[in-house]
């Protein structure tokens, strides 16, 4: 709603905490208590917060954990690629990629995480200033870890340009982030990003590729036009605002 923003009231919230579950832990251990606890914490922290579970997790699996911690199950769509069929780049996404080619830009997977606070610190909207560097941190520690790999674009003349991010494990990956700068953003470099990561995972056995979805139907028609076709999924959801205050976010 445009009067929120009018009259400042987006801004009286509490932190928000994110996490995918069932990503990178190892089979052996006994995720779902790992979870709870880590929710216990973030519950006495007073944190708004949402836990993405991959599409295999199914209702009933999560319902007693809903219930007992008093979280509210919803789902959502995300926008996969089966890697072991074939996919192509459809309508916008294919002229996007026929554009940033002619434009010369090339692309890199051996830059560190580094370049992406660059990026960051040109896209405020996308994560407020006093978190970026604990976020790149944590980047640079997956990226040393073999859980993260980038994509970064730059343009014929060697200026960074874009940059995708994106976590691998069990012949899976999951897109995590992504930032551009704004003078490059009808560029097609993006579309290029994803096009030359998704086709590197399949030469490397990779079986799905998934963009973790979006609510906003802009990213999802962008991650449709990539291949991805929508699954639906589950997510855990708390919000300790006052049900009167409900109506800000």
């Amino acid at each position: 709603m445009p009067i929120k923003k009018w009259v400042f009231i987006s801004e009286i919230r509490q932190p928000l905490f994110c996490m995918y579950g069932g990503i990178i832990l190892k089979e052996n251990i006994d995720q779902i208590n790992i979870e709870k606890e880590l929710l216990k914490k973030l519950k006495k922290d007073n944190y708004r917060i949402e836990l993405y579970f991959p599409p295999k997790y199914l209702e009933h699996n999560l319902s007693s954990l809903a219930q007992e911690l008093n979280y509210v199950i919803k789902n959502r769509i995300t926008y996969q690629i089966d890697l072991t069929h074939s996919w192509e780049l459809i309508g916008t996404a294919k002229r996007n990629l026929q554009k940033s080619i002619r434009e010369g830009w090339m692309v890199s997977d051996t830059e560190s995480p580094d370049h992406f606070h660059l990026l960051l610190q040109n896209n405020p909207h996308i994560m407020p200033k006093k978190f970026q560097n604990r976020f790149v941190q944590l980047l640079n520690w997956a990226y040393t870890a073999g859980y993260l790999t980038t994509w970064t674009g730059f343009s014929k003349e060697g200026k960074l340009g874009a940059m995708v991010l994106i976590l691998q494990c069990s012949k899976s990956a999951w897109y995590l982030s992504g930032a551009v700068l704004p003078e490059f953003r009808q560029s097609g470099i993006m579309t290029h990003l994803f096009n030359s990561a998704i086709h590197d995972y399949k030469k490397r056995g990779f079986t799905l590729f998934d963009f973790e979805g979006s609510q906003i139907p802009s990213i999802a028609k962008f991650f449709s036009g990539l291949g991805g076709s929508p699954i639906s999924y589950l997510c855990l959801k708390r919000e300790p605002l006052p049900k009167w205050l409900s109506w800000i976010r």
